[in-house]
């Protein structure tokens, strides 16, 4: 019996050391790959500042909330904002991709705007108009706006350097999310890129 306890205390200690050795061999790892105080500079490094896209989302959701929200997008990922031409029937045709979003991560609020626009004989259109926007409520509540479409906005002020490859303009009208109707009022001034092929 005597034996029986020595050879369960042994046992026991055994495996406590190898548990112990474990743990630290798994903190050790950890603290050479677990998060630092401000990490998410990594992930930003990916995107550039871009110029911006700015201005007022405006309006009342069906269930009172006032929306009365402001953006400043000016962080883009390489190869979000480029250009691409064609030729057709003697006319230079330009189509202008630009996708800016915010510059830093927060978990209380995230915005991305993207824009298409066809470009000839010195008439822009707005082709296609995407928003995501979250922003966290007072009372458990977010604010969602999720908007694929271009109708009932229109492009003023459009300029197009061809020389810097800079555009810039504005982008008025509204959008309808659901049952909710917003007025939006957005300038943008940034760089796009030539897609090399």
């Amino acid at each position: 019996m005597l034996y029986l306890d020595l050879g369960k205390n042994y046992y026991l200690n055994f495996m406590k050391k190898k548990l112990a050795l474990f743990t630290t061999i798994i903190t050790i790892i950890l603290s050479f790959t677990s998060c630092q105080k401000d990490d998410y500079i990594k992930y930003d490094d990916v995107r550039a500042t871009n110029g911006y896209i700015k201005g007022t989302i405006t309006g009342t959701t069906t269930d009172g909330t006032v929306v009365n929200e402001s953006i400043n997008l000016t962080a883009s990922y390489p190869g979000r904002n480029n250009i691409t031409t064609f030729v057709s029937s003697g006319t230079i045709n330009y189509n202008f991709n630009v996708r800016n979003n915010n510059a830093k991560l927060n978990p209380n609020y995230s915005s991305e705007v993207y824009l298409n626009i066809a470009y000839s004989n010195s008439i822009a259109r707005l082709s296609d108009f995407e928003i995501n926007f979250s922003k966290t409520l007072s009372g458990n509540r977010i604010l969602e706006i999720d908007v694929y479409s271009s109708n009932n906005l229109g492009i003023t002020d459009f300029i197009y350097d061809s020389n810097t490859n800079k555009i810039s303009g504005k982008i008025i009208g509204n959008i309808r999310d659901g049952n909710n109707t917003y007025d939006v009022d957005l300038s943008f001034d940034t760089t796009v890129w030539e897609e090399v092929k």
